[in-house]
């Protein structure tokens, strides 16, 4: 009997370690189906595969050897008393491979605060308890029925773990509470323009960026070498054409006017790479305006204190009349951090008399407003490669490999202002955060020591309980195990 269970035992284990394995080899697999940097680099580097298969069959081989050893060793043995040891950890021993599994493969993979790292950790801790409680039926029996006879105890050590935990997490949220007021801003400021392509003309420069107009072509060719790369092309939504200038606006309805709005020309299609516009009840404002038509941004409107409708002209650098067509709220397509007046493309060519020009160029990647940053690298360096190539400048070129560093803004280049927005502010929060987590410290020992002081009082008042359990039969389950196993072997 007692050999056929240790089989079963060490069966049970060679399944659940099998499941593991080709589970891993799964996802290697399909890893490397699509990710060309690890295809490369296990091109270059076989002796790594190779060496990392060998180490992975050895270590599996000690491991069924150990697990082997301990489901065949008799139950009173030393060895066996150790199988019974681990075996009652299992749920616990379990569990901690369940997150460090977490830890090393599935956290940076899906994001170590994401929504499924969170509720990956909880199922975890709900399996170890579940397990816990399936093989302690009896204590389990217990503790439930002392819920209904210590309602009031019940109640006090619930709040009292309740007030633990909150002093605990409202001292650790203070971090991801900071991170995400600081970068908001970045993230909305350029929205989706993950890349921006532009040079500086220094000699025009003032208080707002004056920027080196180029021809439509290179638009045309960044857009069409991006879109062929082998590595930037599948990361890649859309090139966006622009033309951005600081201008001064008059309304005529109310009389007001302003010489710190900025003016923006795309295609009225651009909507579908850079987002919709939003009025304040929440509507999308159609894009598909006129070229005598704009769209204002909120600030703005509240600046010239105009509605939809009124007449506004631009004074600079020739008097042009357009209708405010809808007033946007700031969100990731109408918060750029300043006043912002859009027209269309042709509308802004023709308005700065740049038939056929730009000055602005806002790259787009895939992923969404906050997960599209992680490809800056890939698809700046590509953008740089090609605007270095229609250049060919004299001088240092754009930067186009990781080890150099950023040219300087002279020349047409592209530069990841998103990233860094973000990369900065979330510098700022964690240096606070780190503040604010040192200064609520004695919160989190005070939380953690009235945790501990909860089951400690628990303990002394179920003293005498245990006492009486004991004395009426029960047993330890190591000593009753091992009790029950000498039975069968003698049966």
């Amino acid at each position: 009997m007692a050999a056929q269970r240790a089989g079963n035992s060490g069966t049970r284990w060679a399944v659940f370690f099998l499941v593991i394995a080709l589970a891993e080899f799964l996802w290697l697999l399909r890893e490397y189906e699509s990710n060309l940097y690890l295809r490369r680099f296990l091109e270059e580097s076989p002796l790594f595969l190779y060496g990392g298969i060998v180490s992975i069959i050895g270590v599996a081989s000690i491991t069924a050897f150990i697990v082997g050893r301990l489901a065949s060793a008799p139950a009173l043995s030393h060895t066996g008393r150790l199988a019974k040891t681990l075996q009652g950890w299992a749920p616990v021993l379990l569990g901690g491979f369940l997150l460090i599994f977490w830890a090393s493969v599935i956290g940076g993979r899906v994001g170590y605060t994401s929504t499924f790292s969170q509720f990956y950790i909880v199922g975890t801790l709900l399996v170890i308890s579940i397990s816990l409680m399936v093989r302690n039926p009896v204590l389990l029996r217990m503790a439930i029925r002392n819920i209904g006879r210590r309602k009031a105890n019940f109640a006090i050590v619930i709040s009292g773990l309740m007030i633990g935990t909150a002093m605990i997490s409202g001292s650790l949220v203070t971090g991801d509470t900071l991170t995400d007021l600081f970068t908001k801003g970045s993230y909305y400021s350029y929205g989706y323009a993950d890349e921006v392509v532009y040079s500086i003309d220094f000699v025009r420069s003032g208080n707002l960026p004056r920027y080196n107009y180029f021809n439509h072509s290179v638009y045309d060719s960044l857009q069409e070498s991006l879109g062929s790369d082998t590595e930037a092309g599948p990361l890649l939504r859309g090139v966006t054409p622009e033309i951005v200038e600081p201008i001064s606006v008059f309304n005529l309805n109310s009389s007001v006017g302003s010489s710190e709005v900025t003016l923006v020309g795309t295609h009225p299609n651009a909507s579908q790479v850079l987002g919709n516009f939003h009025d304040k009840n929440g509507r999308v404002i159609s894009s598909s305006i006129t070229d005598f038509e704009m769209i204002l941004d909120e600030r703005a409107a509240n600046d010239l204190n105009a509605s939809i409708g009124d007449i506004v002209f631009v004074l600079d650098p020739k008097l042009t009349k357009f209708t405010i067509a809808g007033i946007a709220v700031e969100d990731e397509r109408g918060l750029f951090g300043a006043m912002h007046l859009f027209v269309t493309l042709n509308a802004a060519q023709t308005l700065m008399n740049r038939p056929q020009q730009l000055n602005y160029l806002a790259i787009t990647n895939t992923g969404g407003l906050r997960p599209s940053i992680q490809h800056s690298e890939t698809v700046g360096l590509a953008a740089n490669r090609t605007l270095n190539t229609l250049q060919a400048p004299a001088g240092p070129g754009c930067k186009s490999s990781p080890d150099e560093n950023a040219a300087a803004v002279t020349i047409l280049c592209a530069y990841a202002e998103k990233k860094a927005g973000v990369d900065s502010a979330i510098e700022s929060a964690r240096n606070l955060s780190t503040f604010f987590l040192t200064m609520s410290t004695f919160s989190i020992i005070a939380g953690i020591v009235l945790i501990l002081n909860i089951f400690v009082m628990l303990a002394e008042e179920r003293k005498s309980e245990m006492g009486m359990a004991r004395a009426v039969g029960m047993k330890r389950r190591l000593e009753s195990r091992t009790r029950y196993s000498t039975r069968s072997d003698r049966s």
